[in-house]
């Protein structure tokens, strides 16, 4: 079939003048403003709104040839041009919705919208800038291997109180960030967080120099542990009984250094630690860790070539 032209606003399809004056009544009824405007002259009514002045007003003192000479002028008088931006795109789509005849807002209501609009889209860019930049901040907090001739042992202690039980997990890694070995532990007793670290400190060096490493780097998340190790005190609680059987256990080494990471850095460790209570006792994967914590390894190596 041939396409014809056909008028939507007659019975029989054709263009008149008064159907045509009809349709422009009607639409400039539905907009609830005298006549219908030209996109140029709303938009420029919306900027005078904005300062309070007449579509007429601004009209008799300024006029434009073109979209462009509009756009250099509000950049000259320094106008909020996102808030310009909206209210364009605001006119545009309640002209294009009076036009298909489906319900619109009245014209004197477009600016408060489109202020409304820049506001919720404002507030959405900031939360998003924030989450990059938390982003940001754990990629900095990431896991790091250690210089070459060195691994890196991080450990970590998890407390399960409703179970009355307690977890340790291992994660033994070279320069390259591939595993040499894994362990998770269950513990009988939930013991206080310090001194389930402790025991997850001691049992990461008695693994690891089970393995047959004697140059190594100790990293974990808690900060008493690593801070107590590094200056050698030893308080006078349980926790100085645990401290002084990782000194033991450090013995075996030709050269141990400690190292603090936040969570985002240890979270193989963390994770073997939590996986502890699924498992009867104590579990070891040689070169290897279970399967879902297989991603996060990978994670930290993808990180490694960023």
């Amino acid at each position: 079939m041939e396409d014809v032209l056909y008028w939507p606003y007659s019975s029989n399809g054709e263009y008149s003048c008064k159907t045509g004056y009809r349709f422009l009544k009607e639409e400039a009824e539905l907009m609830d403003i005298d006549r219908v405007p030209t996109a140029m002259e709303v938009h420029l009514g919306y900027v005078c709104a904005s300062k309070d002045r007449t579509l007429r007003d601004f009209r008799s003192s300024v006029a434009f040839t073109d979209f462009k000479q509009l756009v250099l002028w509000l950049v000259e008088e320094g106008k909020q041009l996102e808030l310009f931006a909206f209210t364009a795109w605001s006119v545009w789509n309640q002209r294009n919705k009076v036009r298909v005849r489906a319900p619109a807002t009245a014209l004197h209501h477009v600016a408060k919208g489109s202020k409304l609009s820049l506001n919720d889209y404002r507030s959405k860019l900031l939360g998003t800038e924030t989450q990059v930049q938390n982003r940001s901040q754990s990629s900095r907090s990431r896991w790091k291997p250690p210089p070459v001739n060195l691994v890196k042992i991080n450990f970590d202690g998890a407390v399960f109180a409703k179970e009355n039980k307690s977890g340790i997990g291992v994660v033994v890694r070279d320069e390259n960030g591939l595993v040499l070995g894994s362990c998770s532990k269950r513990l009988t007793q939930a013991y206080s967080a310090v001194e389930v670290e402790a025991m997850a400190a001691a049992t990461a060096l008695d693994f690891t120099s089970e393995m047959g490493v004697r140059r190594a780097i100790l990293e974990g998340d808690s900060l008493a542990i690593i801070k107590a190790l590094r200056e050698g005190e030893q308080p006078l609680s349980p926790t100085g009984l645990l401290l002084e059987d990782v000194r033991m256990f450090s013995q075996r080494f030709e050269k141990l250094l400690y190292s603090r990471t936040k969570r985002e850095g240890n979270f193989v460790a963390h994770s073997l630690a939590k996986y502890a209570l699924n498992i009867q006792d104590f579990l070891v994967w040689m070169e290897d860790v279970p399967s879902h914590i297989q991603s996060f390894v990978q994670a930290n190596l993808a990180c490694l070539h960023q």
